[in-house]
């Protein structure tokens, strides 16, 4: 079975060095990049598939939380790269900068039910 990721990422390098680690991990996989997630959510809509997608955490704030859902909606594992805003949506965060480990681990919970991300704590 292809794996198909989706980065949505507005950094070149964070996007090549993901898309390099995937590639290391799944030979096969297919790559997409999309500006952003109401463009991923439009391929979505055209009855493609998407298994895990990566975008940074500028790109999931309140205007995309619909677009999210949907997503999710369809089995759409969603990992967010940077601080994430708190969203009630099953979702994985990596830090940036991230290792092949990080990325590895967040693979791996993926594929298990992701907890929605906790609001931030404001202290």
């Amino acid at each position: 079975m292809q794996n198909i990721f989706a980065i949505i990422e507005s950094d070149a390098i964070i996007s090549l060095d993901l898309q390099g680690t995937l590639k290391s991990i799944f030979e096969n996989a297919s790559i997409l990049f999309f500006d952003n997630i109401e463009a991923a959510d439009k391929f979505l809509s055209a009855e493609n598939k998407i298994d895990i997608l990566f975008a940074n955490a500028r790109f999931t704030g309140p205007e995309s939380l619909s677009a999210l859902a949907r997503m999710v909606e369809q089995k759409t594992k969603v990992i967010i790269l940077g601080e994430a805003q708190s969203i009630a949506l099953p979702a994985a965060v990596i830090d940036l900068p991230f290792t092949t480990n990080m990325i590895l681990e967040a693979i791996k919970n993926a594929v298990t039910d992701l907890p929605a991300i906790p609001p931030a704590n404001h202290t």
